[in-house]
């Protein structure tokens, strides 16, 4: 079962804001968010590694700060909360929003069109993310990964310290910080070593439950790429020294409803195998198995 926001519903922070998305990988791990891109909670992120499977969960990828450029001004599509602002404010370009077993975003602004779409790999803390250019225009896609290193609980603060290495291959980069290591994978990409903190991400969920709201995040590097019509960026992020990007599948895109399949498929995400057991999640994004 796909469920779907269309434009009117994208552009209207009440409903896109409020609305969650989550996605598992069968063994602790997840990606949370809202439709609208805001992190509206600490837990929020593309890259929540189990790293003793099912339990401790660390943050490792929170968000993409992400721009399309034509032959105008670079165009925001992300979006992010501070104290008092919004920044960029990508959710009033959203065509469209799904999710099932994949999240996808479209986006359309001064005659350009991305589409964005995000997976988990199976079995390991891993995502794969693609952007393609759907429209019939070239442009210049910016991509700045915003990474931390926190217990998925805790919020995250600037250190002078973080992150212990930073290790710059051909085709990726590692993010390394006590004994956790963020590989990205960005084959193709022009990679500009840009590094520096976005501070005080306002999470408006935790405002309401009276809690810190507050995270920093590093961007260690910025990834170019020049997408004529119908190409495609692609980058994959793990918990690992080394990740490949995986074929992001297709799709059932049939509106019937099917209650057995839609139970199924919501099961499905809540049920865990590791190398020690074989369990059911009590709930995301608290709990682990009970």
């Amino acid at each position: 079962m796909i469920y779907r926001l269309d434009s009117q519903q994208c552009g209207n922070l009440e409903v896109s804001a409020r609305r969650e998305w989550l996605l598992t990988n069968g063994i602790g791990g997840y990606a949370m968010g809202t439709p609208s891109g805001i992190n509206t909670r600490r837990y929020h992120g593309l890259l929540v590694a189990a790293e003793k499977p099912p339990s401790d969960r660390v943050m490792l990828l929170a968000s993409l700060d992400v721009f399309m450029q034509g032959n105008g001004n670079p165009i925001g599509l992300s979006t992010n909360q501070y104290p008092g602002a919004v920044y960029p404010e990508g959710y009033l370009y959203m065509k469209s929003f799904s999710v099932g077993k994949v999240a996808i975003w479209e986006y359309e602004a001064e005659k350009l069109n991305v589409r964005k779409r995000l997976f988990l790999h199976p079995g390991e803390n891993a995502i794969t993310m693609d952007f393609e250019n759907t429209g019939e225009r070239p442009l210049l896609l910016t991509l700045r990964p915003l990474v931390c290193r926190k217990p998925h609980h805790e919020n995250f603060v600037e250190s002078p310290s973080f992150p212990d290495d930073l290790q710059f291959h051909r085709g990726s980069t590692s993010i390394l910080d006590k004994g956790v290591t963020l590989t990205i994978s960005h084959p193709g990409a022009q990679r500009v070593p840009v590094q520096g903190w976005y501070y005080r991400f306002e999470h408006t969920s935790e405002v309401d439950r009276g809690l810190d709201p507050r995270d920093d995040l590093f961007c260690p590097f910025e990834l170019r790429y020049e997408l004529r019509a119908g190409e495609v960026a692609i980058l994959a992020a793990s918990d690992r020294n080394e990740v490949q990007p995986i074929t992001i599948p297709t799709e059932d895109v049939s509106n019937t409803i099917r209650i057995q399949p839609m139970l199924e498929d919501a099961v499905k995400k809540f049920i865990v195998k590791t190398e020690s057991r074989t369990s059911i999640i009590a709930g995301y994004p608290w709990f682990t198995d009970w």
